[in-house]
């Protein structure tokens, strides 16, 4: 028997051309099984909540939601090993610019979690 192993830009591309044609559930598998081969893959993260969102499958959505939810989250969060100083003027600048609070919680989500939040409040809408 013979195995032919592809790329996972390819496995990519054909699972695009399953949700296109329709093929949801094929298409979720394939992403399923992107995941599996590369655990970082945002893209298909998203495409996969995207075709949860189209099956009806609200349970599925929300995990998925927040799995991403906390991905973007730690692309946020500040190094831990830095200088005492350079934590120090780094907070008073945020202070100061008005990015954080006075007890150095931020003020202000980026984008990509703003979104992500949003979609997770009309989720849990659709499971109440």
């Amino acid at each position: 028997m013979a195995y032919t192993l592809y790329s996972t830009d390819e496995l990519m591309l054909s699972a695009g051309s399953m949700e296109k044609e329709g093929r949801l559930k094929e298409a979720a598998d394939l992403f399923q099984k992107i995941l599996k081969a590369s655990p970082s893959n945002d893209k298909a993260l998203s495409r996969l909540m995207v075709i949860y969102r189209k099956l009806k499958d609200p349970r599925k959505e929300l995990t998925i939601v927040n799995n991403l939810i906390r991905r973007q989250e730690a692309l946020y969060k500040p190094l831990k090993k830095i200088r005492a100083s350079v934590s120090t003027l780094s907070k008073k600048l945020n202070l100061s610019l008005g990015r954080t609070d006075k007890k150095g919680r931020e003020l202000y989500l980026p984008d990509a979690i703003k979104k992500l939040h949003k979609r997770k409040e009309a989720v849990l809408k659709k499971l109440n």
